[in-house]
């Protein structure tokens, strides 16, 4: 399986940097490789974001010391703390592959940019096989009914 990371240096950094992003959210950090990869150009342009991640498989302290102000992470759920942040450029989303949590996710970005300036977003994970199958790391966080 790929990981988000493997875009990084052909498709995400040079996007990034045409667009002069300021302000970057990830959601799914996993292992911290592609927060890092965020890190390092936040580092170099000014830059600084915020990682979501109920479980970051990282060493969060270790990241907060080397890059300080230009790192903040929240663990816990995207639908929690994504309606919370505001005015982002750009961001990545790798959390939990299934059509209830995703499509919720646009739904609040849609909602919080309605009349701002629409970040750019990439999706990881949207096609085979998760074009047809759903991936629930806790299903007990999906409403029932969906």
């Amino acid at each position: 399986m790929f990981e988000m990371n493997r875009f990084w240096d052909n498709l995400i950094l040079p996007i990034i940097e045409k667009i002069n992003a300021k302000y970057i959210v990830e959601i799914g950090s996993d292992n911290g490789i592609n927060t890092r990869n965020i890190l390092e150009y936040c580092k170099d342009n000014n830059a600084h974001m915020t990682a979501i991640d109920p479980v970051p498989k990282f060493d969060i302290n270790e990241f907060k010391a080397k890059y300080g102000d230009k790192f903040e992470i929240y663990k816990e759920l995207s639908l929690s703390r994504l309606p919370l942040l505001e005015d982002y450029d750009v961001i990545l989303i790798d959390g939990d592959h299934n059509w209830y949590t995703v499509y919720n996710e646009l739904k609040i970005i849609e909602i919080k940019f309605r009349e701002k300036n629409f970040p750019l977003i990439f999706l990881h994970d949207v096609s085979w096989p998760y074009a047809r199958r759903d991936l629930y790391y806790n299903p007990e966080n999906i409403p029932e009914t969906y």
